[in-house]
């Protein structure tokens, strides 16, 4: 990718900008959970997006080429994955949280020490775990009339979370299913959407 194509176009930026709100918003409500280690998760996982998508907006697409950038938003679908985890299927907490430390530490030591193309060995099913739990979830939880049907929009988060997350592990490994340009010019809008559902699905619990 050249270096006029590592820019974002302005309405790239504005779509980040307000990505970056809305995360931040969510810091500070918590993903409205009174669950300790909840939310310090949805904390976290919205804390990393702000930062994201600052990085994003200073550095262009060539973020994305920075392996402990990479190794960090891994931190995003763990975090928020672990928080529902956390909320809402408590037994399960301990050992998911061993799962999500010891999955970032595989995709961070392969992406940083190693060759940096097996870290999406690691990667895809990563995002594949941790997408499936925020997918899924909601859609268990209001089955079972636990959760509001607003709580959906989570589900809806989480399906565009792990799109982007396996085009781009697809992408490092050079077998993407559209171009790199392509997939770097969608992915704010991606970004954008994944953190407006995710806000509707928290604050439909009241």
């Amino acid at each position: 990718m050249n270096s006029s194509n590592k820019k974002l176009s302005t309405i790239n930026k504005v779509l980040l900008f307000l990505m970056v709100l809305l995360a931040a918003y969510e810091v500070i409500n918590g993903g409205n959970s009174r669950q300790i280690i909840a939310t310090w998760a949805y904390t976290v996982g919205f804390g990393v997006l702000v930062i994201s998508g600052l990085i994003l907006i200073l550095l262009g697409y060539e973020t994305f080429q920075r392996p402990l950038v990479v190794t960090i938003a891994t931190i995003i679908p763990l975090a928020i994955s672990l928080g529902l985890v956390a909320d809402f299927f408590p037994a399960w907490t301990t050992f998911y949280l061993v799962f999500a430390m010891i999955g970032l530490f595989l995709v961070g030591i392969t992406r940083l020490k190693v060759d940096p193309r097996a870290a999406s060995f690691f990667l895809s099913p990563i995002h594949g775990i941790s997408g499936l739990v925020i997918f899924f979830s909601p859609i268990i939880l209001g089955m079972q009339k636990v959760t509001p049907p607003g709580f959906l929009w989570i589900t809806l988060g989480g399906a565009l979370i792990g799109l982007g997350g396996l085009l781009l592990s697809f992408l490092r490994v050079g077998k993407p299913f559209i171009s790199q340009t392509t997939i770097f010019s969608l992915l704010p809008a991606l970004l954008f959407f994944t953190t407006f559902f995710f806000v509707l699905g928290f604050n439909s619990i009241h």
